[in-house]
């Protein structure tokens, strides 16, 4: 079964997954893309445009697993689904989810609204950014995991996990 898309978003971006293909063609803002640099680790997740309080969904069924503080002012949940995957919303607003009666040990179904993008707060104590900043790993992990060097073996690439649940893809 495929994957629900995890943003409810009116941005004229809101379904692109930036990647790069197996030509080496980057697709998308490639600063987004899962294994991007940063200045002080590499990238492991790939961020999802969207605005501020745009509604996310659980991409399948599953259990929330984990609720923690994550960058700037955000926070993340963790799904653990159905098929194994553990799926980490970062960059969500701080306790968005208990609106929509989600929490930890939730049960929920796939398309079923779990929480909503946040604000990340920058140097100038503004809205710096507004996408979902999406993460996948084995089953089990309960905290994300910073990469530097060499990726940690329990964080997956979600680039197809991602290409599978694009909205205009058939």
């Amino acid at each position: 079964r495929r994957p629900m898309w995890p943003v409810l978003s009116t941005s004229s971006r809101g379904d692109e997954v930036a990647y790069t293909d197996v030509s080496g063609d980057t697709h998308g803002n490639w600063a987004r893309r899962f294994g991007a640099p940063r200045d002080d680790h590499t990238h492991a997740g790939i961020d999802l445009y969207g605005t501020n309080g745009d509604v996310l969904v659980a991409t399948e069924d599953g259990t929330i697993v984990s609720a923690q503080t994550f960058h700037l002012g955000t926070d993340a949940i963790l799904l653990e689904t159905r098929s194994g995957l553990v799926v980490l919303y970062g960059e969500v607003d701080p306790g968005s989810w208990k609106d929509f009666g989600v929490q930890v040990g939730s049960r929920v179904r796939a398309g079923q609204p779990i929480a909503r993008i946040g604000c990340m707060v920058g140097t100038w104590n503004n809205c710096g950014s507004h996408m979902l900043h999406l993460e996948t790993y084995v089953a089990g992990v309960r905290q994300n995991k910073q990469w530097h060097g060499d990726p940690p073996p329990e964080l997956l690439d979600p680039t197809r996990y991602l290409l599978r649940a694009m909205p205009n893809v058939t």
